[in-house]
């Protein structure tokens, strides 16, 4: 059975020990964990993801909110955003 969870969402704090402290780390829907599951077998794959400063999560929380599907790939569209160098 297959369940797809909604990007960034599931908080967790994990601590990253002396340095780093504690952070939020969010469940991310990235095609890798697809592929694990399938190519390597494994029974339950998930992927987190966190940012410090926090506002960066809040950012990605709203891009993956607010921004139309599929609009990473509109190539075009995401250079008007995006500097081309990091395209």
């Amino acid at each position: 059975m297959q369940v797809i969870a909604p990007p960034i969402t599931e908080p967790r704090t994990v601590d990253f020990g002396i340095g780093i402290g504690k952070r939020q780390c969010f469940l991310y829907n990235l095609p890798e964990t697809a592929s694990c599951h399938v190519n390597l077998r494994v029974p339950s794959v998930s992927a987190r993801f966190g940012t410090a400063p926090w506002f960066w999560n809040t950012a990605m929380w709203l891009t993956a909110r607010l921004a139309p599907k599929g609009a990473a790939a509109m190539r075009c569209q995401m250079s008007a955003v995006i500097p081309p160098a990091l395209l």
